[in-house]
């Protein structure tokens, strides 16, 4: 007979103590239980078989440095959270940052470049040159 664990839902052999899927300890001496409760089952994410994303600290800190400090910094937030995310073994969230990573640095890019060149027309700098 079989039974099934009252934490994760999966199916453990009657001469197991604890559950051989998540580690629960099971009843000693309790029923075998044949229903199982769909809705307590994980749902387990396939595993990412692609190399390791990209995680832009140069790009982040060369925003930081020559357009905009602010926005330049949570790059750099975000371009460490793709190491600890790929770390933890946690591949979707490794990639998921990555990909806001490369968004930021190219707001940051824009939003440098669109501040220099209002500078550079409101200083004055283009009538020396009429």
């Amino acid at each position: 007979m079989t039974r099934f664990c009252t934490h994760c839902g999966q199916a453990v052999p009657d001469n197991c103590s604890f559950c051989t899927n998540c580690g629960a300890p099971l009843a000693a001496g309790s029923q075998p239980q044949y229903q199982v409760n769909i809705n307590s089952q994980p749902n387990p994410q396939p595993q990412y078989a692609g190399p390791k994303p990209n995680n832009y600290m140069v790009w982040s800190i060369l925003a930081t440095l020559f357009c905009c400090i602010p926005l330049g910094v949570w790059c750099i937030v975000c371009s460490s959270k793709v190491n600890k995310a790929w770390q933890m073994g946690n591949f979707y969230q490794a990639k998921s940052e990555s990909d806001k990573a490369k968004k930021w640095i190219i707001i940051t890019a824009i939003v440098g470049l669109v501040a220099n060149v209002a500078a550079f027309f409101s200083s004055g700098a283009l009538q020396q040159y009429m």
